[in-house]
């Protein structure tokens, strides 16, 4: 079989700020041809860990002075605050007073905090990266652990705080400067592999995604009892929360939205399988899921004709369970975790592209093969491929069916796309003699079609102006010959 002219994926990934990194063959040696990628907002991914984190490059340079307290300067301390033996302390003598450095932060920039409570009593404490207000700031803190957060700052300073007479000590104290905008996100969720995630433009309308306490606008009903930090979440970090329960009442929050909504949130029992009900309070819909003692993310999919929709977490069991995570976006299914602390949160749209690579794409003939699992098949035209510009290209697209095209041209309908189904698709071209297979199966051809000029490759692009199809792409090749029929099927074969 002819080398690809150009590769992306198949396990191989590499990328940095605004490229990811893809290749071509010729002879033993190995070039490089980079991708742009943008997204001018953060975005989650599964690492290679198993644990959820926002993809992003993390600045080599540490902000903080002095910030294993191994002297008592730098800090600015208020009332009952002390620094000796390696740690910071407060006295739980009084609400609101701070442990503060000038790290002369950019407003608007994100960084990463790292901290670590030990010694822990009683009370809570917030932490932020403000003006000394505690806008931005980190969810109630009321445990010993290592904890870690990608903070924007709306100040200057490191601020620690107690707000509810803590008692207890800090270390290790690290700020960082994050990169996050136009990271590609590899993710490896099912797949040792990793699968590039591009995603549709979507907001989190739940204002605090993992602080479920009645000042981040949750509710708990009757019977229920709430205790924050109490297990490591799909993050890593120590920051799910417990919920104990009689069986019949749970935990909720509205939101203004209409139209199609997906509901998620992360749970796992504190012991056994228990059966839990996840509800919208504006709507109608509900159901009935099965919660193990490992983390699962369950979705509530549904139309509301009101303004007003929700979250209820409910039938809590007296065994306990753990939440994180929650999401409420306007889409007819979900995305990835988009995190949020204080207020709704919006990821853009994913794009990847490359230009100028008429070289690479066979002018008269040629294949374009990608291996993906499409998300979205509500009959909306979204384009999974194309190579040339607009009105010149060959592609394919999809809604609720796969369709090869040529200069916007049908020249092969593939068939019913099932969600959540991965395929191989391979759409061979030449004039007068296109083929395509998806998972091994020749599905159609065209002897009646011409070949036009390209020049770029774009993967996921808007086709007809509404949103984008959420897709996992594992691999992509691109050939500039048109392999044979038993190729073609031994490329899309899973």
């Amino acid at each position: 079989m002819a080398e690809p002219t150009i590769q992306l994926g198949g396990g191989n990934w590499a990328g940095k700020t605004d490229n990811l990194l893809g290749y071509y063959k010729e002879g033993e040696r190995f070039y490089k041809q980079d991708f742009t990628f943008s997204r001018s907002t953060s975005g989650t991914r599964v690492n290679s860990s198993g644990l959820i984190e926002v993809a992003g490059v993390v600045s080599t340079t540490e902000l903080v002075t002095n910030g294993d307290f191994a002297t008592d300067t730098d800090w600015t301390k208020e009332t009952g605050w002390s620094i000796s033996s390696g740690v910071a302390s407060y006295n739980g003598s009084a609400n609101n007073n701070a442990l503060y450095e000038n790290l002369n932060l950019t407003t608007g920039t994100t960084y990463k905090l790292v901290f670590t409570v030990v010694n822990y009593v009683s009370g809570t404490l917030v932490a932020a990266l403000s003006t000394g207000s505690l806008t931005g700031n980190t969810p109630n803190i009321t445990a010993n652990g290592t904890y870690a957060f990608d903070l924007t700052a709306t100040g200057p300073l490191c601020i620690f705080r107690s707000t509810s007479s803590f008692t207890g000590s800090i270390d290790n104290v690290s700020v960082k400067e994050v990169f996050q905008n136009d990271i590609p996100r590899v993710d490896y969720l099912n797949n040792t592999n990793g699968s590039l995630i591009l995603e549709p433009q979507r907001s989190n309308l739940i204002r605090y995604s993992s602080d479920f306490t009645d000042g981040a606008g949750w509710s708990l009903q009757a019977n229920v009892t709430l205790t924050s930090n109490s297990a490591i979440s799909p993050d890593g970090t120590l920051n799910a929360t417990k919920l104990v329960g009689n069986g019949t009442t749970g935990i909720y929050r509205y939101v203004t939205a209409s139209g199609v909504i997906s509901k998620t949130i992360y749970i796992k029992s504190v012991v056994g399988n228990v059966n839990v009900k996840l509800k919208d309070p504006g709507g109608t819909d509900e159901k009935t899921v099965n919660v193990t003692t490992q983390w699962q993310r369950f979705d509530l999919i549904g139309s509301n004709s009101t303004s007003t929709s929700g979250l209820w977490v409910t039938n809590i069991p007296s065994s306990g369970i753990y939440i994180w995570g929650a999401q409420l976006e306007v889409g007819s299914y979900p995305t990835s975790i988009i995190n949020t602390i204080g207020s709704s949160v919006t990821r853009n749209a994913d794009a990847c592209s490359l230009t100028n690579v008429a070289d690479r794409i066979g002018q008269t003939e040629g294949v374009v093969y990608m291996d993906f699992v499409a998300q979205r098949t509500d009959g909306v035209s979204q384009s999974h491929f194309w190579l040339g510009a607009s009105g010149s290209e060959i592609g394919l697209y999809g809604g609720s069916q796969f369709i090869f095209y040529s200069s916007g041209g049908v020249q092969i309908n593939g068939g019913n796309i099932v969600n959540g189904q991965r395929y191989k698709v391979a759409f061979g071209y030449k004039a007068n003699d296109y083929v395509a297979y998806i998972n091994g199966t020749q599905v159609g051809t065209d002897t009646s079609a011409t070949v036009p000029t390209m020049s770029a490759l774009v993967l996921n692009s808007y086709f007809d102006g509404t949103e984008l199809q959420k897709k996992d792409i594992n691999d992509f090749k691109l050939y500039n010959t048109k392999l044979s029929n038993s190729e073609l099927a031994t490329l899309t074969t899973l």
